[in-house]
């Protein structure tokens, strides 16, 4: 078939599945499977493909690279087949929150709750907010009790809790003391605290020190909607297979990376996919997890994990972790997809970047924990799903090689991918075209094709050094190379206008959303990472052209050029977005940096 031909194809191709899925309801069943086994057959076709274009193996770098950066793709290929399988159930469980809701508020008799507000360094303006909101609580108000968990150890806040909730309702956890009475230090040098690091040990503290039969984890920065309780509490009295319930975090500011390109109005939070569409399928198939926040546990649960503590603490995400302890013990996680809470999200590129990084090096910590999927008591299909994420942040890696992969041709000759343009249009565009279209589709929208691209190559070379070191602190490597541990680190959220969000009594809960944080009032530059996207793109280009005038002698004109000039076109696209996104513009108060939902309202 000739180039035109293929290219013809192509566009008839897309154009006929995009009239394909706009005809099919996404929420079905039926369609979702048609839908995926389309794309399935794509990928299959393309890494049948991928295999027969391989160079022979030997020990040079025009045989390595091209298999090392096929490794990396094959990992993400699989991921995208999980993910997309995955992705043909969707779980629902609003119904039943109507009816165990109705039967609560029959009840004479509820169980107590404990309300942990874990905080480290957040503003009082923010954490007024976020303990009214927890003591506006729908619920008999003797049965609730509050606690702000400070990690900070700060008076200021003890005064304002007494203030609002009375004493007894602040915890500031003590250094932790050996059997001499001398302090530990933890692995930065510092007084080590009583329960152990990071978020989870400030949850084991407040857990020991408290006797609800509830848990509600709360973050400093998330205010709950006063239903909270009675749409959630009785799964876990009336369903013996659910250990807690998750419902979802989301944001009423707007993602960094869409304010930072102009696109806050149409660009949804980063994780908002997570969140309404991918923890819902996750659900269906029984493997919802832990988000840390927002979420609602029994104590007699946690009692069987560690009579003491309650929490595990074997790793910095100690969401997860909890999780797959529950599930190893019996017990599942349950999402309930209605919007019960907001939070702040990242407010500077910082602050995302340090999010994800936290999520890489847990999620990898968690692989070798005792509740862990190698070492855990789970089923088989458990230990899959574990290790989905585990392969979701190996992609990163993949998308490192990505955008570097035409400056290697370019200066040397050496292609990641060798075909001619024939043989890649007929299989890598169809590839392409139905992994972007059928992803939007099932997503209801909230993937746009090239900001996500975005999202995942600005953090990509983070957590490529997170997954190094992770991975090479679990070797027996002399002390002088071995990396350092990955710690917990608090996520940077953007401080708020207190003028506007100080007050003596709680909004509206109908009107959850409040005024816009005021994060900053002039332009930041994320300078490491604005130079080194810049400088991918700028390499690219001369790259590019010195072949395309044949002035380079290491990359002359050939068939590969034509892959590699399209190829490169899309990699300064991205690496100059990313650049862009690192200039952090100024947020106002103005009413407009709102989060944007482009998919169908949640409950």
């Amino acid at each position: 078939m000739s180039l035109d031909n293929i290219v013809l194809f192509n566009l008839l191709f897309a154009g006929g599945l995009g009239l394909l899925l706009w005809s099919m309801p996404v929420r079905q069943t039926w369609a979702r499977v048609a839908a995926v086994v389309l794309f399935v057959f794509v990928s299959l076709k393309y890494a049948s493909w991928r295999v027969g274009s391989l160079p022979d193996l030997h020990f040079s770098f025009g045989s390595l690279w091209p298999w090392g950066f096929f490794l990396f793709e094959l990992i993400t290929l699989v991921y995208e087949l999980w993910i997309f399988i995955v992705m043909t159930r969707l779980s629902d469980h609003s119904h039943e929150a109507d009816s165990y809701e109705a039967r609560l508020r029959t009840c004479s008799s509820l169980p107590t709750v404990d309300v942990f507000i874990a905080t480290y360094n957040e503003e009082l303006a923010l954490l007024r907010h976020t303990i009214l909101a927890a003591q506006n609580l729908d619920y008999p108000r003797h049965l609730v009790r509050v606690l702000v968990n400070d990690d900070g150890g700060r008076p200021e806040l003890k005064s304002l809790t007494d203030e609002l909730l009375g004493e007894g309702h602040y915890f500031a956890r003590p250094d932790f003391v050996d059997a001499k009475g001398e302090k530990v230090l933890d692995g930065d040098g510092k007084p080590a605290k009583e329960g152990g690091a990071g978020k989870g040990g400030n949850d084991r503290h407040a857990f020991k020190n408290s006797g609800g039969d509830y848990i509600l984890l709360l973050d400093a920065d998330f205010r709950l909607k006063p239903e909270f309780l009675y749409r959630t509490l009785g799964f876990l009295l009336w369903r013996a297979d659910i250990g807690l319930v998750q419902t979802p975090q989301r944001f009423y500011n707007g993602d960094i990376i869409g304010h930072n390109l102009l696109a806050v109005d149409c660009v949804p939070e980063d994780q908002h996919c997570f969140m309404a569409i991918t923890e819902p399928c996750r659900d269906a198939w029984g493997n919802a997890f832990c988000t840390g926040t927002a979420c609602l546990v029994p104590r007699r649960l946690l009692r069987l994990l560690d009579p003491e503590w309650g929490f595990p603490n074997h790793t910095i995400c100690e969401d997860i972790e909890l999780s797959y302890a529950l599930l190893g013990a019996g017990y599942r996680t349950l999402y309930l997809n209605e919007l019960l809470a907001y939070g702040l999200a990242p407010g500077s590129i910082r602050g995302f970047l340090t999010q994800r990084v936290r999520w890489c090096s847990g999620t990898i910590q968690n692989l070798f924990a005792p509740t862990g999927p190698i070492r855990g008591h789970l089923r088989v299909l458990d230990r899959i799903f574990y290790c989905e994420g585990i392969f979701y942040w190996l992609g990163f890696v993949f998308t490192a090689l990505f955008v570097f992969a035409p400056v290697i041709f370019w200066f040397s000759g050496v292609p990641a991918v060798l075909g001619t343009p024939e043989a890649v249009c007929e299989v890598l565009f169809p590839r392409l075209i139905a992994r972007e279209m059928i992803m939007y589709w099932l997503s209801e929208g909230t993937i746009p094709p090239v900001i996500v691209n975005v999202s995942r190559t600005l953090p990509a070379f983070h957590v490529t050094g997170a997954i190094a070191r992770s991975l090479f602190c679990r070797l027996p490597l002399p002390a002088l190379v071995r990396p350092r541990p990955a710690g917990f680190e608090v996520t940077g959220k953007p401080p708020t206008a207190a003028a506007r969000l100080v007050g003596p009594k709680m909004p509206d809960p109908e009107r959850l959303v409040p005024p816009v944080p005021l994060i900053r009032d002039r332009v930041a530059v994320h300078r490491p990472l604005f130079w080194a996207f810049a400088s991918i793109a700028g390499a690219t280009i001369v790259g590019m052209l010195l072949t395309v005038t044949g002035r380079s002698v290491l990359s002359p004109v050939s068939d590969l050029t034509h892959l590699n000039v399209a190829w490169s076109a899309f990699s300064v696209l991205i690496c100059l977005l990313c650049s862009f996104a690192c200039v952090e513009r100024p947020y106002l108060n103005d009413g407009r940096n709102r989060e944007v939902t482009r998919s169908r309202p949640l409950r």
